[in-house]
């Protein structure tokens, strides 16, 4: 069977560097002094603690690693033990930490530090990601963080101030965060939850919800409540496709699905039936729906996602 996102063995190396700078430059001394601890004594609690933290980093980053189907999400659960163990390595090692040169360690940190600001800034001139418009300003202030952070690290390089290389990765992370997570709204152009808020003030519990050949999965969680699918669930090829489809698909045969896992003759059956019907369309399958049908009603678009309905807004 193919699966979805083809990537090589070392896809989730960059992730992790990336996804935990800047603490990812101490992720190396950190890794290593645990295994040295871990080595020299293994009964106290303590290095019972430190073989649980380095086993569950090791183990997960290997396990997501081997499958050649990757997701940058799969890596997530790694992310508390480099948090735990590098935290630790600091706490522990702060004195021995503050009086070494870490020459490499700051090397590291500017060049990462100048990778990620110089991939925004492509990124955004190239159009290599899809960014809203609205995004803008939230991406300069994250690139100019970046660049800052650079320069004040390579400052504090040239001073031999490791107080003011840890406070650099304090504050930088700090304001590149809290941006990233303030403009994070205007990342996803494939959310719902506008439309979904809209509807809610007058669905009611009689009400259908339907998503029509593409399952926004943000539906049924805003809404509280499951939504039906609209798929051919017959279709030949679906144990060969990784899609939503074939997962619901797997478990077809162990519950009851017909009211809610439904074809296009039965879709069409209800949404002309007197029953008051909400509908979720992605522009792509538009005109198919609209070359079934002229009788319906426009409840509101965001992005490429529209919501029709087969009874005249506001009315039951």
């Amino acid at each position: 069977e193919a699966f979805n996102n083809p990537s090589p063995v070392w896809f989730y190396a960059p992730v992790v560097l990336m996804g935990f700078f800047p603490w990812s430059v101490f992720l190396v001394q950190a890794m290593v002094r645990a295994a040295k601890t871990i080595r020299v004594e293994m009964k106290t609690r303590e290095m019972q603690a430190q073989i649980f933290l380095f086993l569950w980093a090791l183990l997960v980053f290997v396990f997501f690693s081997i499958p050649s189907s990757k997701i940058v999400g799969y890596i997530l659960p790694i992310f508390p033990s480099l948090a735990l163990l590098v935290g630790h390595y600091l706490s522990v090692a702060w004195e021995r930490v503050a009086k070494a040169k870490h020459r490499l360690t700051i090397a590291l940190f500017v060049l990462l530090t100048i990778a990620m600001a110089g991939f925004l800034i492509v990124a955004h001139i190239y159009q290599l990601i899809e960014i809203s418009s609205h995004f803008e300003p939230y991406l300069i202030l994250m690139t100019a963080t970046l660049l800052i952070s650079a320069a004040v690290a390579i400052a504090s390089f040239r001073r031999r101030s490791f107080a003011t290389f840890f406070a650099v990765c304090v504050v930088g992370n700090v304001v590149f965060l809290l941006t990233l997570v303030h403009g994070a709204r205007h990342l996803n152009q494939n959310t719902a939850k506008p439309l979904i808020s809209e509807l809610k003030t007058q669905l009611k519990a009689s009400d259908e919800v339907v998503n029509y050949f593409k399952f926004y999965s943000d539906v049924p969680l805003y809404l509280g409540r499951r939504v039906t699918l609209v798929a051919d669930w017959q279709a030949p090829d679906i144990a060969s496709r990784d899609n939503w489809v074939r997962e619901l698909w797997y478990g077809m045969p162990f519950q009851k699905t017909e009211d809610w896992l439904i074809n296009e003759k039965v879709f069409w059956q209800r949404f002309n039936s007197k029953n008051r019907m909400f509908v979720f369309v992605n522009e792509n399958y538009f005109d198919r729906f609209k070359a079934k049908t002229k009788h319906y009603y426009l409840v509101g678009k965001y992005n490429d996602i529209i919501l029709l309905s087969n009874r005249p807004w506001g009315k039951s």
